[in-house]
């Protein structure tokens, strides 16, 4: 039934859907669309599929020099879980180290220069 149904659906349809689906931060752009997002948006999809939980954090900013920039939020995922972040230009994110453990120690950054209306899909 799922491949009939992706003959009739257009896969950037169900992508946009599934998308709609998942936990997401939308940041405020300069030039926003009738939808409230920016036409220069695109979108970060973190997931986590290795740990019953692991927390990441989230920065934005205009290069993939993270430490320059304030963190966005810090989020919590369990294992499976998503969390789609919609944002014009460089995210950067990173999770912990070992997640679970007593002490909170943080993995290298991790960045992504958005294309305008793109996914960028990564597993944690």
């Amino acid at each position: 039934m799922a491949s009939r149904c992706s003959r009739l659906i257009p896969r950037s349809i169900v992508v946009a859907f599934s998308l709609l689906l998942l936990p997401t931060l939308t940041i405020p752009a300069a030039t926003l669309t009738s939808t409230g997002v920016s036409s220069q948006s695109g979108i970060v999809a973190l997931r986590n599929a290795n740990w019953d939980v692991v927390k990441v954090e989230v920065r934005l900013g205009a290069s993939s020099d993270c430490d320059l920039y304030p963190s966005v939020a810090i989020r919590t995922l369990k294992r499976g879980e998503s969390w789609a972040i919609v944002a014009a230009g460089v995210v950067c994110w990173r999770r912990e180290a070992l997640p679970g453990a007593q002490q909170l120690v943080w993995t290298t950054w991790h960045a992504s220069a958005l294309p305008a209306m793109g996914v960028v899909d990564v597993t944690l």
